[in-house]
């Protein structure tokens, strides 16, 4: 590990010009958490892109002792992929220079999108659900089995976790918020960096299915689940995506409500299911997504 012997500022500039934490191995879980993880299309890599998040918020230390042997071997990446390697790192150094001259970089890049853009617009309402959006969006984005609140508060804040649990689950489930201001909000900020890419784009419609094991969760129901690829209990939502070869943004997104849902009011009233809604078949839903997109 490196040792702290200098300015946060140093440790940065270091930092950019090679990997000195050497096999990052000891990290306290929040900051692992607050730095987003590690980035899947770093692989071979991902202990420097670690913590070159890290370094924009936290600090690094020195541990002489010995804390695991490395071996390498013929099939290792180090020994295999050296050009991979060195084009990643050079895509990697290349781009957090860019994020570094732009302001927006590690935590940074997320407080300056959803904190100033989301909170600020009425999308969101009341500034006092700008923590509670951070904290749910980080939560979905952890390799977690379970998203429900109580994980999600667990992973997110572990020496807090009754009072981020609250204020997670009144975000959720009390807040009066526009999920679809805030999917225009988002779209608004990568929609036009799509379109200038100049290449072919295409919509894409899709159904996604969310496997779920009880029956309380809203449109839940033995349907078609195409994660499993065979009936299940699950939720269903039906999505229109702009997408490139590669990368895709989804404009519409909303959850399919069967018609045994729809018809049951008792059922409705306890989940919260507004009366406006009615029952739309998927086909219906996605036509009446692409109309609205066309508008």
């Amino acid at each position: 590990m490196y040792k702290l012997v200098q300015s946060k500022n140093g440790i940065k500039r270091d930092l950019t010009d090679r990997m000195i934490a050497s096999h990052l191995k000891v990290v306290r879980k929040d900051s692992f958490i607050r730095a987003g993880g590690f980035t899947q299309r770093y692989t071979g890599i991902q202990d420097w892109e670690l913590a070159l998040k890290i370094a924009q918020f936290g600090e690094f230390a020195y541990i002489p002792e010995v804390l695991y042997c490395h071996r390498l071997h013929a099939a290792s990446v180090s020994s295999s992929d050296t050009r991979g390697q060195a084009r990643k790192s050079n895509l990697l150094r290349r781009e957090h220079l860019e994020s570094l001259r732009s302001g927006n970089s590690g935590d940074g890049q997320w407080e300056s999108f959803s904190i100033k853009e989301l909170a600020g617009n009425s999308a969101l309402g009341h500034a006092d659900r700008r923590e509670g959006l951070r904290g749910y969006c980080r939560g979905l984005m952890l390799p977690l089995a379970r998203k429900s609140v109580e994980p999600l508060a667990a992973s997110i804040d572990p020496h807090s976790v009754q009072a981020r649990h609250q204020s997670l689950h009144h975000f959720v489930a009390k807040s009066d918020w526009s999920d679809t201001a805030i999917l225009e909000k988002v779209g608004a900020w990568i929609l036009p960096e799509i379109v200038r890419s100049g290449i072919e784009r295409y919509w894409i419609i899709d159904d996604t299915g969310f496997p779920k094991k009880g029956r309380h969760s809203v449109g839940v129901a033995r349907q078609y689940c195409g994660q499993l690829g065979k009936q299940e209990n699950c939720q269903v939502a039906v999505s229109l995506s702009l997408a490139t070869e590669a990368a895709s943004f989804p404009i519409a997104w909303r959850l399919y409500l069967p018609e045994a849902w729809a018809q049951d009011a008792e059922r409705r009233l306890r989940a919260g299911v507004p009366e406006t809604i009615p029952f739309l078949t998927k086909p219906e839903i996605a036509l009446a997504q692409v109309k609205a997109a066309q508008a």
